[in-house]
């Protein structure tokens, strides 16, 4: 099946028709450990039970993280390059996610005739909205938006390849990806390598950022 072909021929068109000379950016900033305040957001409203109504003020989930404590200005600019960065293409990989679990939900209800007039169709439509978009991508973009969708999927960009496509297929563009500087067997690493991205995602998440 060839259900997610067309993602990972975006993907990694990334990294070979739009490959810069630049290194992806280094989650090497220190935080602190200084307390801080953030501003809250709340709704007020009022239910209503038996006995009369009450006031009910709902709060939203809140951050508490120290905020980071730069060691030059080259640090400082890569900070805000990563959050630059993580509000661009965060997106795209929650968009992946979704299309990965719908798209394999619906092809179990179809016949190999229909899939394959299904999977045709959508690659055509993805071609059409996204490619012009993701041509666009620095490389570190682009090595940020596979790290983003394995961190929503739970499975590297190999496993997901290998999964949809076979270890034949999956073995090539791990070959193709490396060729452009891109690991797709490389795992989301949230509490070490990137925890800073880790941390930037959940302000982004929350809107803090």
């Amino acid at each position: 099946m060839k259900q997610i072909h067309i993602i990972f021929f975006m993907l990694l068109a990334v990294q070979s028709l739009n490959v810069r000379a630049q290194n992806a950016d280094k989650d090497s900033i220190e935080a602190t450990e200084m307390d801080y305040q953030i501003p809250i957001q709340f709704l007020v409203d009022t239910v209503a039970d038996e006995n009369g109504k009450y006031l009910c003020i709902t709060l939203p989930k809140v951050l508490k993280i120290p905020p980071p404590a730069f060691a030059d200005e080259r640090s400082r600019e890569n900070y805000y390059k990563l959050v630059k960065h993580i509000k661009k293409v965060l997106p795209y990989a929650v968009s992946a996610k979704q299309l990965i679990l719908e798209t394999y939900q619906l092809l179990q209800c179809m016949d190999e005739k229909e899939r394959k007039k299904h999977i045709k169709i959508l690659e055509k439509e993805l071609r059409s909205k996204y490619l012009p978009i993701f041509k666009k991508l620095s490389t570190s973009e682009g090595v940020l938006l596979t790290k983003l969708i394995d961190r929503e999927c739970g499975m590297s960009g190999y496993e997901i390849a290998k999964t949809f496509l076979g270890s034949f297929d999956a073995g090539k563009y791990q070959l193709l990806g490396k060729m452009f500087g891109q690991d797709l067997k490389r795992r989301y690493d949230p509490k070490g390598a990137d925890r800073i991205t880790e941390r930037l995602v959940k302000l982004v998440e929350s809107g803090q950022i």
